[in-house]
């Protein structure tokens, strides 16, 4: 971690600590909030830097070489439904080829068409898993590897189940002190909800969907933008949250028994989005290549996840991140 990212954790410890009044530990505040283990990347202007903190709470069924746990910036978190913006990716990249088209006249359920109206649908995006295995003729783990993971340098993330022999993994817990058995579970629903990741890794994709907005990148602009304009008006687009007239986008994603997780970049991917304030109209300043991203171990990280965004937003003076 290089020198500038430490200091700014050691302002995020010492302002997360400034709210208690007997000195507690980051890990102690996360403790009693519910999380023992939590993962944090901040990327600004294109320079990501990660901590984590925390223990786990190990099985007296664990083999000896498990019983004791450390975890560093490549630990493995589920990703919950950050999957899904993840697989729109890989969507987007096919539909800039001419591999798949965006239209469709037939509608995924009897009640509404694609496209038409917003309704989250981790069935939908089964579906579309069924549809890029179909075209591809490759399982979805290896279509994200080629398509995403690979060309984007996400290098400790996988659609595929972790083998027994990766041991760097945060195990999924109920609350901070009560470990869930098994230590998490395999989600065949890969799509949607079966990614394994890192804070440092997400923040990567994030940072793509950045620079293909200004300079054709990963994506060409112009599908970066498709991918991120609002269906309607409830602040979804296509696979990530991004509201009209904002700078942010993002989602969020928790899996039971014990994952909760977040991640955000901000960006001007609504370029004539405005916030009137009477009768003039103000554009709000956009960080360049920022963004945040949270992994906790607990089915009761929300908390916490929302201090450390909160927190992180205001030393940096970011715009507020909702």
């Amino acid at each position: 971690m290089n020198v500038e990212g430490s200091g700014f954790f050691d302002r995020l410890e010492a302002l997360i600590k400034s709210q208690t009044e007997d000195g507690k530990s980051v890990e102690q505040i996360a403790t009693e909030l519910g999380t023992p283990i939590v993962s944090i990347g901040v990327l600004d202007a294109g320079t990501t830097t990660t901590r984590i903190y925390g223990t786990a709470q190990q099985s007296t069924s664990a083999a000896p070489e498990q019983q004791s746990k450390t975890f560093d910036k490549d630990t493995l978190f589920q990703a919950c439904s950050i999957s899904k913006p993840i697989t729109a990716l890989a969507v987007i990249k096919l539909c800039q080829k001419g591999t798949l088209d965006l239209a469709n006249n037939q509608p995924i359920t009897m009640t509404l068409f694609p496209g038409q109206k917003y309704s989250y649908s981790g069935g939908g995006i089964q579906v579309i898993q069924l549809i890029l295995e179909t075209i591809l003729r490759k399982p979805f783990h290896q279509i994200m590897h080629d398509l995403v993971l690979k060309p984007l340098g996400m290098t400790r993330s996988t659609y595929a189940f972790i083998p027994e022999t990766e041991q760097n993994y945060a195990p999924a817990h109920l609350n901070s002190k009560l470990k869930a058995e098994p230590d998490f579970y395999h989600l065949p629903e890969s799509a949607a909800a079966g990614l394994w990741t890192t804070p440092e890794d997400l923040l990567r994709a994030v940072h793509a969907v950045q620079r293909s907005l200004d300079s054709s990148d990963f994506l060409e602009a112009e599908w970066a933008e498709k991918m991120l304009t609002e269906v309607e008006d409830n602040g979804m687009a296509l696979g990530w949250r991004a509201k009209k007239g904002t700078s942010v986008f993002g989602h969020s994603g928790d899996n039971f028994p014990g994952y909760v997780c977040y991640v955000a970049g901000y960006a001007d991917f609504d370029p004539l989005g405005m916030k009137k304030d009477g009768e003039s109209v103000i554009k709000l300043a956009t960080p360049k290549g920022c963004g945040v991203a949270v992994m906790t171990s607990s089915a009761l990280g929300w908390p916490l996840v929302a201090r450390i965004f909160h927190a992180i937003t205001y030393l940096k003076n970011w715009p507020v991140v909702s």
